[in-house]
């Protein structure tokens, strides 16, 4: 809207039995009007009062929305309100505050001059000026600058409070992914509809081994929608098996923070879905099912750092022999990586001896507890640490809280200044407050792992054993997915693998192996 040159003239009040003065009213909550002194209904109530100290004066519209301070070009009502005044149904528009008509200066500049073409007068029922004047033009100018600088304090303060939500684990958006949902906190939970979905989906990738693909076509073949409604493919099982929300984390502005909601997906499950997909890439080529590579998702290259696919190849007798080979060596060669290829009867069988070994050692265990201990005690006295910084940081910003107060009802300083430095403190003290229950739990005993006793250990070492050696490729893979932290390869005579001594899992699979049998 360009500028005119008319000069916008306030009518005076009309003296009693002057003629009549048809007023606009306009009216406009704040972004954030919950923390304002002029909401909707206290600037009704404040243009009401001040009409009817006018004589003469009456109300012939009442022009209301919410809409941004940015500009004019999205509010409805403020069009309407200006095509209203060239059709002359007005004499002069009021509004409670400058800054509820515009906190942009060229906006309000332009508008004020269009409503001074059409012969309509502007009014603010607590700054006043008279337009028609220089030195009220002035005014009019000044109060703009201070409405577009509250302006941009505004941003900055909304801009802080999406800052102050991100750290105490509060999503600013409800799109949170498939399988989840807000609750009345505005905290990630589980949705109580979807979530079993997604519990079959990391459960037929990781222990059935199924490929997004066939996971996809028996959820549509069962009738399940999908994200949207729509139909599953193999990306959208790819995001829900990707999403860290599962596990109590959430996604802002490119990296995952910690959420204020518990995991509803089990780590270890969500982990090993991980390294599954990762050992994946790049493997559409193989020619026989991934089934059959029991240590696949487990296998990473000492050299590189790369995932271990499943390869076969055909003997000079014509049979087909079976290899773990560096991924990143197949797909860039040796140039990139020269992480060695390994039998993959003969890695198993290592593996298999190896994990039997380890449930004959008493001492092990042993040593596996106290370094366990250990481990968690340095992490405590870390977290002790952190957690007495912490409580200093609620005193100390208490203090100055409480200070801010006192000067406040001493009259020391202003309510905008207060509320907004206490605004500024309460988001940092809930903040502190999070991390401080963080951390108590995070510091809390550790439960000492129960030491097996001597039968206890011969015990599992024979299920163990028969599972194992002659389950079918079910038991065994899932056997080895419950047991094998991880193996690295940095040679082919230095092979590292790391085991957990226990696993719940395990046993249920043993037990429903024995029941089949």
């Amino acid at each position: 809207m360009s500028r005119a040159r008319t000069s916008a003239t306030t009518p005076p009040p009309p003296a009693p039995g002057a003629q009549t003065v048809r007023v606009a009213l306009y009216r406009r909550a704040s972004t954030d009007e919950s923390n304002q002194p002029y909401s909707l209904d206290a600037q009704a109530s404040r243009l009401q009062l001040y009409v009817a100290s006018h004589p003469g004066w009456v109300v012939a519209g009442d022009y209301v929305e919410r809409a941004s301070g940015k500009d004019v070009t999205g509010r409805a009502e403020l069009k309407r309100l200006l095509a209203d005044a060239d059709r002359g149904r007005f004499d002069l528009v009021l509004v409670a505050r400058i800054d509820r008509w515009s906190r942009n200066l060229v906006d309000l500049l332009d508008t004020v001059e269009a409503l001074a073409a059409a012969g309509v007068g502007f009014h603010s029922a607590t700054e006043h000026f008279d337009t028609s004047s220089p030195m009220g033009k002035m005014t009019l100018q000044m109060l703009g600058m201070f409405a577009e600088f509250e302006r941009s304090l505004i941003i900055d303060r909304i801009v802080r409070g999406n800052a102050a939500k991100i750290a105490r684990g509060i999503p600013l958006s409800s799109r949170v992914g498939y399988g989840l949902t807000l609750d009345e906190d505005g905290r990630i939970t589980a949705d109580p509809e979807t979530i079993g979905v997604v519990r079959r989906i990391f459960t037929a990738y990781v222990t059935t081994q199924q490929g997004t693909k066939a996971i996809a076509r028996a959820l549509d073949h069962d009738g399940l929608p999908g994200p949207g409604g729509r139909n599953w493919t193999a990306d959208s099982v790819s995001r829900v098996l990707r999403n860290r929300a599962f596990l109590g984390e959430l996604w802002h502005r490119d990296s995952w923070h910690a959420g204020a909601h518990d995991a509803v997906i089990d780590p270890g499950l969500f982990a090993e879905a991980q390294r599954v997909a990762d050992s994946r890439t790049g493997q559409a080529a193989a020619s026989r099912r991934r089934g059959d590579y029991l240590l696949t998702g487990t296998v990473t290259c000492g050299r590189c750092g790369g995932a271990y696919v499943g390869t076969a190849g055909t003997s000079a007798g014509g049979r087909v022999v079976r290899y773990y080979s560096c991924g990143t060596s197949r797909r860039h060669g040796p140039a990139r990586c020269t992480g060695p290829s390994l039998s993959a009867d003969d890695l198993e069988a290592l593996v298999t001896d190896a994990l039997l070994d380890v449930y004959t050692n008493t001492d092990l265990f042993a040593q596996a507890i106290d370094a366990h201990l250990s481990a968690h005690a340095d992490t405590v006295a870390d977290l002790t640490e952190e957690l007495t910084a912490a409580r200093a940081a609620i005193a100390s910003k208490e203090r100055v809280r409480r200070r801010y107060q006192d000067d406040y009802e001493a009259g020391h300083l202003t309510a905008a200044r207060y509320e907004d430095r206490a605004r500024q403190l309460d988001d940092e003290l809930a903040a502190l407050h999070a991390r401080v229950a963080d951390l108590e739990v995070a510091a809390q005993a550790p439960v000492v792992p129960r030491m097996p006793t001597a039968s206890e250990l011969q015990e599992m070492h024979a299920h163990l054993a028969t599972g194992i050696r002659s389950g079918d490729v079910a038991v065994r893979k899932a056997l080895f997915t419950a047991l094998v932290e991880r193996i690295e390869v940095h040679d082919r005579d230095d092979i590292r693998p790391v085991f957990r001594l226990y696993d719940p899992a395990a046993r249920t699979i043993l037990q429903a192996a024995a029941a089949e049998r």
